[in-house]
């Protein structure tokens, strides 16, 4: 099968949903991730699926044998690969065709100035850090982008629970609420308003943190796996101040709702720029009517002015006139 004709064949069902022109606005749209767990590899998923073809993921993890239950492209067979790497041979799996750039590195003060996210139509925040999460916050709301943000996915089971709202209406969410504390300490807020996809759900951990985050830990060590060599002492699960217990099914939600919520703007505005250009054609129509209602007015006035000669002329004047003022009598009908 041609390249070009498997690819139109991959997007076939989402096409006769959404229509051609989406599917031209899906593939011209440039995303950026960051963080591709849980939730980040799973946006990333239904993005390529739906049609997306310029995506950039980023990340600074390699797979550990923990991720293997929710991530995307965390297998027994991929453990110790680089995250970003294994998630973009998957997605080149689904289309061979896409523009998949993969990053690894870790978004902080000292690396924010390597992204410009003004060059992105959209940026997906599924960041772990509540420092960098804060940071990138504030960096993605002041750009051009459009901004989608991912909270808290861990310590959750109900499916229902999962909802959208904007950052400051999210209620029940610790790490939102942390968030809005550290942000409102600072005095630096977001730019603009943006939706979050959370859960208003948090159990506790009902069993132990066998070896993970410990000396222990069962993370292949950086210096013994691929990748960025600038990043071989990160160690991230070791840094975390604490690693709560999580479920496919819910961070998967999470993944999935945000990677919907692009979709559905790109074709909500898709949309509204048809019947833009279909309204702004009315118009001209419209206003080609009104001009020709206006010259038949002005024609109008000029014969009701000589109508005033006319009755002063004659019989003779009033027949002239009354062929100015009915321009489609033909002579004949007189």
């Amino acid at each position: 099968m041609a390249t070009n004709t498997m690819e139109k064949a991959i997007y076939n069902r989402t096409e006769l949903l959404l229509g051609e022109d989406v599917m031209g606005a899906l593939a011209g749209t440039r995303v950026i991730i960051f963080g591709v767990g849980g939730v980040g590899s799973w946006c990333a998923e239904g993005l390529v699926r739906s049609g997306v073809t310029r995506l950039t993921i980023v990340d600074s993890d390699r797979i550990c044998i923990t991720n293997v239950n929710r991530q995307l492209m965390a297998t027994t067979k991929t453990v110790g690969q680089v995250k970003v790497e294994a998630l973009r041979n998957h997605l080149l799996e689904i289309n061979p065709k896409a523009e998949v750039t993969a990053i690894q590195q870790i978004y902080c003060e000292e690396t924010a100035g390597q992204f410009n996210l003004d060059e992105y139509d959209y940026v997906v925040d599924a960041v772990d850090s509540l420092k960098d999460k804060a940071l990138l916050i504030l960096n993605a709301s002041a750009s051009r982008a459009h901004f989608f943000c991912s909270l808290g996915a861990a310590l959750k089971v109900d499916p229902l629970r999962v909802r959208v709202a904007e950052f400051w209406s999210v209620r029940g969410c610790p790490l939102g609420a942390a968030l809005r504390k550290k942000m409102k300490r600072a005095k630096t807020l977001p730019s603009k308003e943006f939706l979050c996809v959370y859960d208003d759900e948090v159990l506790p951990n009902r069993g132990s943190v066998r070896s993970c985050g410990t000396e222990k830990c069962m993370c292949p060590k950086a210096q013994d796996g691929p990748g960025n060599p600038d990043l071989l002492n990160h160690e991230w699960c070791s840094s975390k101040a604490q690693i709560n217990g999580t479920t496919v099914h819910v961070t998967a939600i999470f993944g999935m709702t945000l990677s919907g919520l692009i979709i559905e703007d790109i074709y909500r505005r898709t949309l509204k720029a048809e019947v833009t250009a279909d309204s702004s054609a009315g118009h001209s129509a419209g206003a080609e009517r009104t001009s020709d209602g206006l010259a038949y007015k002005s024609e109008e006035a000029r014969a009701t002015a000589d109508d005033v000669v006319g009755n002063s002329a004659g019989a003779e004047g009033a027949s002239e006139i009354s062929r100015v003022r009915n321009p489609w009598k033909t002579p004949e009908a007189g």
